[in-house]
């Protein structure tokens, strides 16, 4: 019994340094300052309380999208969207969190919209044959041209969903 408790122990101190060094990195990357990185640390310990997802994965995926260019606002707009995401699709987290923000920035949204895009992206995967890799595959040659065009991202997203249906991928 006392080993157990050993492990238990040990464990829980690796799991906290291990999120504490994803927190570090997450400061690194994006720049935060004290009170942000305090916000964003926050923010992942309370989506590891409240989601299937651990607050290391949600801080890694914070730090993935500093890596896109988001401050720490942004991060904090659309973090909660991606777990979302994620979790209605079955998809990988850092994997939706990289297509979602890089499809706010194809097509010129705020990650306030964030929510938006996740529904828009669940509601496509969830009624159609399009997966978060085709989709964010065949963006990166319509989300341009959307932009450009003015069309939406529902209607890409539609326009996407309804050829993968009928085979062309």
């Amino acid at each position: 019994a006392a080993q157990a408790a050993g492990w238990a122990i040990r464990d829980s101190v690796e799991t906290y340094a291990t999120f504490e060094q994803q927190i570090a990195t997450l400061g690194a990357v994006s720049g935060a300052t004290g009170s942000e990185l305090l916000e964003l640390e926050a923010d992942a310990r309370r989506l590891g309380e409240t989601t299937q997802f651990t607050a290391t994965q949600i801080a890694g995926l914070q730090t993935n999208l500093a890596r896109l260019g988001f401050n720490s606002q942004e991060i904090l707009d659309s973090t909660a969207a991606i777990a979302d995401l994620s979790i209605a699709t079955g998809e990988d987290i850092e994997e939706a969190g990289k297509i979602i923000g890089q499809t706010i920035r194809a097509y010129g949204l705020e990650a306030s919209q964030a929510g938006e895009v996740a529904d828009i992206l669940t509601q496509s995967f969830n009624s159609s044959a399009l997966q978060l890799n085709t989709f964010a595959e065949a963006s990166k040659l319509l989300a341009p041209v959307s932009r450009t065009l003015g069309v939406s991202l529902s209607e890409s997203t539609a326009a996407i969903a309804l050829l993968t249906d009928n085979g062309l991928e």
